[in-house]
């Protein structure tokens, strides 16, 4: 016969295992929903993708990462920007986005040709800025505005080319 001590300790022991498998299979299973409704909202977020302007003058691009980088590409010139947005302002489908470029290929874009040298002194590693992104509806088309306002100085409509 079994002394009691040792079933109070094996019953113990059991309730201990019981606690700590409670306690993994609960931390897995938050850490795993964690994880998915994070990849669920960024992906949920509009912007992230390649974007295309096509004029006939110049072919402008956006591919905004979900690391948070982007690159932009004006005719010859190529940013690489970090970036962080901030969904929704004001109720009307506008998009707040802060970014500094990261690195840039130097050459001038497209409505740079005629500024020289003073297009060094404008776009540099380092200059932070804000644009403000305006969907349509479908949210396959968006243009780039430099108010939270759509008029005559947003570029646009940027068309979704992948996601």
């Amino acid at each position: 016969m079994m002394n009691t001590n040792i079933l109070t300790q094996i019953n113990t022991l059991n309730s201990f295992a019981k606690t700590i498998t409670i306690i993994f299979i609960t931390y897995f299973f938050v850490a795993n929903s964690a994880v998915a409704s994070e990849a669920d909202s960024s992906i949920k977020n509009p912007i992230y993708g390649k974007w295309l302007l096509a004029e006939s003058h110049c072919t402008m691009t956006y591919r905004f990462h979900q690391n948070g980088t982007m690159i932009t590409t004006e005719g010859p010139e190529i940013l690489e920007s970090r970036f962080t947005i901030n969904k929704n302002i004001n109720s009307n489908r506008f998009y707040y986005i802060e970014y500094t470029i990261t690195k840039t290929n130097g050459r001038m874009g497209c409505d740079s040709e005629g500024l020289g040298g003073e297009y060094e002194d404008m776009v540099f590693v380092g200059l932070a800025g804000v644009i403000y992104v305006y969907f349509e509806q479908n949210k396959n088309k968006m243009f780039v505005c430099p108010e939270p306002k759509i008029d005559n100085g947003c570029a646009g409509p940027f068309m979704r080319v992948s996601q």
